[in-house]
């Protein structure tokens, strides 16, 4: 895992070096205005941009798209990990 958040980085994309077959990359979170359409007004929210380059001839894409929509779950909600998930 590589991260730039800490220097300030929202987005980047990672390089695989040897023997790595993926990498992620995490920028740092930043707060943005959200519309709510119940509502009709602006709320803060928060974000953090991630990326995942991986080497097809290792990993199949859609292995790589499914653990990339696992990690945004557990990011959007932490109590997740606590869980036993099989």
């Amino acid at each position: 895992m590589s991260s730039v958040g800490n220097i300030g980085g929202r987005y980047f994309v990672p390089t695989i070096l040897r023997p790595q077959c993926a990498i992620i990359a995490i920028g740092k979170a930043h707060t943005f205005a959200k519309y709510r359409e119940e509502e009709g007004d602006f709320v803060p929210a928060q974000a953090v941009n991630f990326s995942i380059s991986a080497d097809h001839r290792v990993l199949d894409g859609a292995t790589v798209a499914h653990f990339a929509t696992r990690m945004k779950s557990l990011i959007e909600n932490p109590n997740l990990m606590l869980l036993n998930m099989n």
